[in-house]
């Protein structure tokens, strides 16, 4: 439900930034399986390329809608690996799933933004400058070319950042790294997998083209969320095993507004 909403506000926003269409999807192209790809890539043309302010508010409303389910769900889940109670109600739920849906683009445009124009801009400072390109870092430019570098990295801080502010518990960074970098690890390893499967044992279903690349796609995002609990459950027992204790967050916020009214009483 919220995947075809999250294009159509990436695709909206990154078209604002007039990006190339091409480099987005060379970088998508690197986590989706081969045939998922081959299939929804007109698709992810079409939102990239096209759109108003009327899809893109359509796709805000359901991409929140539907990101507050998930968003739910998986706290729950990871608030059982952790061990802690969901202290928050559902407003409060809504509210983080609308932080964090909005968090999600705006890491995933600056990401596509950055890594997109900083070519172009480095290009611009030179000329105005009047410096010679042979001062600009060899790694600079290798890092650019690489790709499968550039989505390895904006995996792992998303999922880094889903490990820390989602939990209910009082979550520390040393030990959140590792569930994200498995989770990134995994995420990669299952979209090879996938690929490799699909083009060696599985032609039968591909052979069903739409509805091939949907089963696949069902089976690819189950997969993606069992692996995403997995990764939950490793940071959970990493930071047990060595601080012996998980602590729910301090609800500061109800602590404060308790305080004061007390004082207002007394």
């Amino acid at each position: 439900m919220s995947i075809a909403p999250i294009i159509l506000i990436v695709g909206n926003i990154v078209a604002r930034f007039n990006l190339k269409t091409g480099q987005i999807l060379a970088y998508a192209k690197e986590f989706i399986p081969s045939n998922i790809y081959t299939t929804f890539k007109p698709i992810l043309v079409s939102f990239l390329q096209s759109g108003g302010s009327g899809s893109l508010s359509i796709g805000i409303v359901v991409t929140i809608w539907s990101a507050s389910q998930i968003i739910a769900a998986v706290r729950r889940s990871l608030n059982e690996a952790y061990g802690v109670k969901n202290a928050q109600g559902a407003i409060v739920t809504r509210l983080m799933a609308f932080v964090l849906t909005l968090g999600l683009l705006l890491l995933i445009v600056g990401l596509s933004v950055f890594f997109t124009l900083s070519q172009v801009i480095m290009d611009a400072i030179l000329n105005i400058t009047n410096t010679s390109k042979a001062f600009v870092p060899v790694w600079w430019s290798r890092l650019l070319a690489n790709k499968n570098l550039i989505t390895f990295v904006g995996m792992f801080i998303l999922a880094l950042l889903l490990y820390y502010f989602v939990p209910n518990a009082q979550v520390k960074l040393r030990y959140v790294w590792i569930g994200a970098m498995t989770t990134t690890v995994g995420w990669i390893v299952i979209s090879q997998g996938f690929r490799i499967y699909i083009e060696l044992f599985a032609r039968r279903i591909t052979s069903y083209q739409t509805i091939g690349s949907l089963i696949v796609l069902m089976f690819w995002l189950n997969f993606s969320g069992i692996l995403l609990m997995f990764g939950g459950v490793v940071n959970a027992t990493v930071q047990e095993w060595f601080e012996h204790e998980i602590r729910p967050k301090s609800p500061r916020v109800m602590k404060r507004l308790r305080r004061r009214f007390s004082k207002k009483n007394n």
